[in-house]
């Protein structure tokens, strides 16, 4: 698998994307896939959407929104919350984005190894106040990485509920947009399919 067209970059295409869990998983079993994939540049939630031609598996589309730190203060602004984003590779965490320069709070390392072993939310009062710690699970339900939330004031009951509200908040356009999308490829492709059966009606 190569990537044909960035459109955020067009200048840029030939990469080779064979790394891909998630374009690898569409070329597998032909059905649109919708979750969190990591990439060389990071975790990002993902819509792929395989694309044939005569029933045979020749690409896909992919549409996604990264976990970066302008999504990290968008958080922010609603919870009131520092957050951190890291890596887990190895048994070491590595600090990709966050809303401050450096995490200034650090915990136990068996706070995050009961969170990424259990796969739920892990969350624990600290002297700089309520710590959660979120496994970000991808599409193979695996977890490699992972949110830190720290309120240093508030319970950890509204920084659960105002998480929950601000990811959906954040993510509300990035459906309407794999929506608009969808309908948009099926108009332009239903055309194209449409010629095609013709074209193999009249082989017979």
């Amino acid at each position: 698998l190569h990537s044909f067209l960035l459109l955020h970059n067009p200048e840029q295409f030939g990469d080779d994307m064979s790394h891909r869990t998630a374009l690898n998983r569409v070329g597998e079993a032909g059905q649109s896939i919708f979750g969190l994939d990591e990439g060389q540049s990071g975790f990002s939630f993902r819509a792929v959407i395989p694309l044939f031609s005569q029933h045979q598996f020749i690409g896909a589309f992919e549409y996604g929104i990264e976990l970066e730190e302008k999504f990290l203060k968008r958080l922010r602004r609603t919870t009131d919350a520092e957050f951190f984003l890291y890596k887990l590779e190895a048994g070491e965490s590595t600090l990709l984005a966050g809303t401050l320069a450096e995490d200034e709070f650090p915990v136990q390392p068996d706070v995050i190894e009961q969170a990424m072993s259990s796969l739920n939310p892990y969350n624990k009062n600290t002297e700089q106040g309520w710590v959660a710690i979120y496994p970000l699970i991808d599409i193979n339900g695996e977890a490699h990485g992972f949110i830190k939330a720290v309120s240093p004031g508030g319970s950890i009951a509204v920084l659960n509920q105002a998480l929950s509200r601000a990811v959906l908040l954040s993510l509300i356009p990035w459906l309407l947009c794999m929506l608009f999308i969808i309908l948009v490829l099926a108009r332009t492709l239903r055309p194209l399919k449409t010629v095609v059966d013709r074209l193999e009606h009249m082989k017979l």
